[in-house]
């Protein structure tokens, strides 16, 4: 299972709603049985990249000119440009237990 998008209103941020998401998703590939759980985000989305290590998420690659390859322009974040996807993953525990994560 991926998670495709998750964004947050900027009045909503830093009270726990995409670390809800996250948990949502995670408990929902369980429920389906799946084995793992796959993210990936922009190399320089710093607080993505902390909400999903938090989460018991761990790096697993980096997809080099991912953003150069897949988007019609430039995209920047924090004054620079966006050229990499980080891809992250948590296994899903067979029995649920959040602990695991």
């Amino acid at each position: 299972m991926a998670v495709v998008n998750i964004a947050v209103a900027e009045p909503l941020r830093r009270r726990g709603v995409a670390t809800r998401m996250v948990g949502f998703a995670q408990e929902r590939a369980a429920e389906l049985g799946m084995r793992r759980l796959k993210v990936g985000t922009g190399s320089t989305s710093f607080e993505a990249l902390a909400l999903y290590q938090r989460c018991g998420m761990r790096m697993t690659r980096i997809d080099r000119d991912y953003f150069l390859r897949s988007y019609p322009g430039p995209t920047h974040e924090h004054g620079i440009r966006v050229r990499d996807m980080a891809r992250l993953s948590c296994p899903i525990p067979v029995d649920g237990n959040r602990a695991e994560w």
